[in-house]
């Protein structure tokens, strides 16, 4: 087995078609379940695993060896395409492509945050567990992306924990706040709204009772998600109705909504503007499909800052993580070679146990179901057949074992361990394990 990547990153795509191409968490859970279906199985995919963020949008898959690079190539595209809705020679171009031994180098860049828009930011490498989740729970990752993702989380942990890669304040969210600081000054007496009630929304808030804002209202269309959030930072809440209202007082609006298009308009913000006068109102709109529309910055006395434009801003803190690069490189390097050896080793041992225990419990499942039809057997008998039993099973899985044990470490025995783990189902046991490494 091979692995490969499709990737649509920030570096090359506009947010413009970043949204478009972005996942929520239910098309998420659609694409990989339409993965595993029949016809809309991809012929040389085995494997998949999707992570969709504000700045990535990744396609991660496994494809037999006897699979061309080119053929695997169109066929992640042609699967993103339909999944979302777009021409696929559109969206052909704005892609990159990595395989063979660059993706793990890669996936472990992006876990370990140097491939970031912000240079060490944390958030990506929950959603890289987020990711692997969801793939396990719909059965679309199987155990070599299963492994690789684990390795990557490993090396993001352990960069984060023996490096500064994410020291000083970097985050967007971050970067947002400290932009309104720079534009506004103190925070104390601005009325601050904030549209969302997710993790970046959290994270805005966080920031901004940092910075001493006082006035806030979280918005959001339930009112009990709103006081969810809001209670956490002694903030106001309220109902995505009342935004109407809202507007004209606000000095400052933060949108980081899952909504799958625009919120706000410009005939929002300018009626919101009219009694206003000449008071400016800052809008940073941080979420993905953006919640903005564009020309809003039309509107006198409005600023708008969305992802890209924030991207430039926070140089400093990010050029000083920047350093601690080669640090992170060499965590990557070990965590991946760790991963090289376990492909190459596929862990023949291990598998054998699995499957042998599979087929033993099995066997005595079924003894018992025939023991309990033929109660009248005497206990020699029973010996009898259970050693007949216990034979017949030595037979049939020694020829297999031996093989596996004699072609440990070739693609031969790759593809041969993959064939057992995926006819006996015995990636449940490894879902099993996975998700417990993603919790700790």
């Amino acid at each position: 087995m091979e692995v490969f990547c499709l990737s649509f990153s920030f570096q090359q795509v506009s947010l413009e078609w970043r949204s478009k191409l972005c996942f929520d968490e239910n098309s998420l859970a659609t694409a990989c379940s339409r993965f595993r279906c029949g016809d809309s199985r991809p012929t040389h995919l085995k494997e998949l695993i999707i992570v969709s963020t504000c700045n990535r949008i990744e396609l991660y898959a496994v494809a037999s060896w006897a699979a061309k690079a080119d053929d695997v190539r169109e066929e992640l595209l042609k699967f993103t395409a339909e999944s979302r809705g777009l021409p696929m020679d559109e969206i052909a171009s704005l892609a990159n492509f990595y395989k063979g031994n660059e993706v793990p180098d890669y996936l472990g860049r992006v876990a370990c945050g140097i491939e970031s828009q912000v240079i060490g930011e944390s958030q990506i490498l929950g959603q890289i567990g987020d990711a692997l989740r969801m793939a396990l729970v719909m059965n679309s990752a199987g155990a070599v992306l299963s492994k690789l993702f684990l390795s990557a989380i490993r090396a993001g942990r352990l960069a984060r924990e023996t490096t500064n890669i994410n020291r000083n304040s970097a985050s967007i969210a971050s970067v947002a706040v400290d932009k309104i600081s720079e534009t506004l000054g103190s925070l104390a007496k601005k009325c601050v709204v904030v549209l969302g009630a997710g993790v970046m929304a959290e994270l805005a808030l966080e920031h901004l009772t940092r910075k001493g804002a006082q006035q806030i209202i979280v918005v959001n269309r339930t009112m009990a998600a709103a006081k969810a959030v809001a209670d956490k930072f002694n903030a106001q809440s309220a109902v995505l109705d009342r935004l109407d209202h809202l507007l004209p007082v606000a000095d400052i609006l933060i949108t980081s909504t899952g909504a799958p298009h625009t919120i706000i308009t410009r005939e929002m913000i300018a009626t919101a503007m009219q009694p206003r006068a000449e008071r400016p109102l800052v809008v940073l709109d941080i979420a993905v499909p953006r919640d903005c529309a564009p020309d809003i910055r039309e509107v006198p006395n409005v600023a708008l800052w969305d992802l890209d434009q924030l991207h430039s801003a926070g140089q400093e803190a990010i050029e000083w993580r920047a350093r601690e690069i080669p640090k992170v490189e060499e965590i990557i390097a070990t965590e991946m070679s760790r991963f090289a050896q376990w492909r190459q080793g596929i862990d023949a041992e291990r598998l054998i146990s699995r499957w042998r225990q599979q087929l033993n419990e099995i066997r005595h499942g079924e003894l018992q179901r025939l023991f309990g039809l033929l109660p009248e057997l005497s206990e020699e008998v029973r010996e009898t057949i259970t050693r007949f039993s216990e034979s017949l099973m030595n037979k049939l899985v020694h020829r297999p074992t031996v093989n596996l044990r004699q072609w440990d470490g070739s693609r031969l025995g790759v593809d041969f361990a993959e064939a057992i783990r995926q006819l006996y189902e015995l990636d449940a046991e490894v879902a099993a394990e996975v998700m417990q490494e993603i919790g700790k």
